[in-house]
């Protein structure tokens, strides 16, 4: 989902009295309700603007209400500043429009951010006992459960699944004992009454899943090792370094290879070596170099990554990151195609792209985490690799619990954009003329 929901304390009531309701009528029938508002919620997510407004409300307030399919319930909301701010779960036989005094206290309670995801492998008879008991514990306090399924071990290993069902709460597997390891076998929980059991109580899972405040990201220090510490990418005109880091960028961006030696010290200037530039460039951080040569000219590797980008009329390149991957079409004003893949997942990610802006992200889900270990260094070695995209915020969190070494935050997509075309966007300005 794009936006965070909050039910309003009486909204959450509706939701849970009638799922009470339904069950009484039939067993399966509280569990259908719940799944059909939280499908209302998720189409009011992917086009908040398409159910009807409700007139006549104090402030002309834009709340609408959108229908629930299969039963007789609508969904009145108001979206606030990306937050779904649900209203009433109202019966439409009751009396029309009861809760329009609940529309004075839209801002009151602060938005939830916590990302419940649920592993499971196929056919698992207790991953849908969890996802009950979640809707149970937190209606109106949870975001929309993502369920995912678990194929093989590999799976397993790479989300941390220590058997089938397994909950994350932003990432974090609350339950997990210590010692425990990833697998395919069946998960069980212990009860309060000394029986194991295919889900944690609804009780143990209010807990866990209750609010909290957002920590700050400190996204501005996570990127510092990209940004050179404020400094930019772009290298100062002394002794030949922009020259010959443009020099090196253009023979990238138009073959996909580095210039010979003979046009580096062309581009060095009189008295001077390229390749000595290119060291003095590496001492500063403009491109990266080891013992098998060069290594990165940011925002390009010239090794495999796991970002690929097709530039318009030229080369398929390597770049170092999400964040490079992103500011190779701002830096040549050319579009590109990235295509990467989530860590966790293995799920393939394109983004298509003009110079200016990504236009199609798939999935639709997409954002980048920025992550950075703690000791000093170049970027090569102390964050580009733990900078990339992931097709979720879930897959995002989950790696992030899985990767403390390198602490980081997730950008959204329009962030992201902004971030590689300010580092980029210039670094192949002409040099300013002499005197």
């Amino acid at each position: 989902m794009k936006r965070s929901v909050l039910f309003e304390s009486e909204a959450a009531a509706e939701l849970t009295d009638a799922a009470h309701w339904y069950d009484d009528q039939h067993p399966v029938l509280g569990s259908a309700f719940l799944a059909a508002v939280e499908a209302a919620v998720l189409g009011i997510d992917l086009w908040p603007d398409a159910a009807p407004l409700v007139s006549g409300l104090p402030g002309d307030l834009p709340v609408r209400q959108a229908a629930v399919r299969r039963f007789p319930y609508r969904v009145a909301y108001l979206v606030v500043d990306d937050v779904i701010r649900v209203l009433a779960v109202a019966h439409t036989r009751r009396k029309p429009r009861y809760w329009t005094d609940r529309t004075g206290a839209v801002s009151a309670a602060p938005p939830l951010s916590a990302l419940i995801t649920v592993l499971s492998v196929p056919d698992c008879p207790n991953a849908s006992l969890l996802v009950a008991r979640l809707r149970e514990a937190g209606p109106g306090r949870t975001p929309a459960i993502d369920v995912v399924v678990v194929e093989d071990e590999a799976e397993a290993w790479a989300w941390g699944m220590c058997g089938s069902p397994t909950l994350l709460v932003d990432g974090i597997d609350p339950f997990a004992g210590d010692g425990a390891q990833p697998s395919l076998s069946c998960r069980l929980y212990p009860g309060a009454d000394g029986r194991m059991w295919g889900a944690p109580s609804v009780e143990e899972l209010r807990a866990v899943i209750a609010p909290r405040p957002a920590e700050p990201t400190g996204t501005t220090s996570l990127l510092d090792p990209v940004v050179r510490g404020g400094q930019g990418r772009l290298a100062p005109t002394d002794a030949g370094m922009r020259a010959v880091q443009q020099a090196v960028l253009r023979s990238l961006a138009s073959s996909g290879t580095l210039p010979n030696d003979r046009a580096l010290d062309a581009a060095a200037g009189p008295g001077r070596s390229g390749r000595a530039v290119l060291a003095a460039l590496a001492e500063q951080d403009f491109v990266s170099i080891d013992d098998g040569g060069v290594r990165a000219a940011y925002p390009f590797s010239l090794r495999q990554t796991r970002h690929q980008v097709a530039i318009e009329g030229g080369p398929t390149v390597w770049a170092m990151c999400a964040i490079d991957a992103l500011g190779v079409g701002p830096m040549l004003g050319r579009a590109t195609a990235i295509t990467s893949s989530d860590p966790v997942s293995g799920q393939t990610i394109i983004i298509t792209a003009t110079p200016n802006a990504a236009t199609e992200w798939e999935p639709a889900g997409t954002v980048v985490l920025v992550g950075r270990r703690a000791e000093k260094g170049p970027a090569s070695a102390v964050c580009c690799d733990v900078i990339n995209f992931f097709a979720s915020a879930h897959t995002a969190a989950r790696w992030a619990a899985l990767h403390l070494e390198a602490p980081g935050a997730v950008l959204g997509r329009a962030d992201a954009m902004e971030i590689s075309r300010a580092t980029f966007g210039h670094l192949l300005e002409a040099e300013p003329a002499p005197g």
